[in-house]
């Protein structure tokens, strides 16, 4: 009897311009059992190989490994449940008939959205790498780039001290240093460079803080995101990006 276990990727969330998240289980017989480690891929190679860097374990992969074996799982069952009630000798009543297709059909529609939908980015969150990748030279989260976000927080630092000395006003003086979140979050600004440099930062920082501070960044980036979508419409044209997947 051969017996089949080892290490696999599964979970593959994120998925944008070439890039991914996917986790390192133990498997056996391919089922994912046991999390080791995930990773942010940047390149995928022939025979499971990769270019890329470990993250700390990202649950949303985690899960939807499990919730894609459990659909699968599902859907043979539907299949076999609806093979017995239509067996002729199976002597199934209509209302146990009726039960197996209800469930073969919710089978299916799990099985689709777990893999169709669950872990995909929205058209924000795709935006939002867009404009990072000026900073960091990927399309990918500049919050899971570990050691690297020292140097993306350090570019998006210097792009903001080159546009927001404009903006610095009397409430402004120490405006480079100190007031970037006041001024990329106000309705009014317009100063696309500074909106994807204060965008950058600003995940970047979030990534860094916890508590209060971590949701307050969070509501800032999401207010940066849409004044640079109203300065910037362009920049949810997405086509040309999803190719390079």
């Amino acid at each position: 009897m051969v017996i089949i276990w080892g290490q696999r990727m599964y979970g593959r969330v994120d998925r944008f311009a070439g890039s991914h998240v996917a986790t390192r289980f133990f498997h056996f017989y391919y089922l994912p059992l046991i999390p080791l480690s995930s990773w942010l891929v940047l390149e995928e190679k022939e025979q499971g190989q990769f270019i890329g860097t470990q993250v700390p374990l990202q649950l949303r992969s985690v899960l939807l490994a499990w919730l894609r074996v459990a659909s699968v799982i599902a859907g043979i069952g539907a299949i076999s449940a609806v093979a017995n009630a239509l067996n002729p000798g199976a002597h199934w009543g209509i209302g146990e008939l009726i039960g197996s297709i209800i469930y073969a059909a919710a089978a299916l529609a799990f099985g689709l959205y777990a893999f169709a939908r669950l872990g995909k980015l929205s058209a924000q969150e795709k935006a939002a790498r867009v404009v990072y990748s000026d900073f960091a030279g990927r399309f990918v989260d500049v919050a899971l780039l570990g050691d690297g976000r020292g140097a993306v927080k350090q570019r998006a630092t210097e792009e903001l001290d080159r546009h927001l000395v404009k903006h610095a006003t009397a409430s402004y003086r120490d405006a480079p240093q100190t007031s970037w979140r006041q001024i990329a979050t106000r309705p009014d600004v317009r100063d696309v460079p500074l909106l994807r440099a204060a965008l950058t930062r600003c995940r970047v920082e979030w990534s860094e803080a916890s508590g209060e501070d971590r949701r307050a960044l969070e509501v800032d980036h999401a207010t940066i995101l849409s004044n640079l979508q109203a300065a910037h419409p362009e920049i949810m044209q997405l086509d040309q990006f999803e190719l390079r997947g």
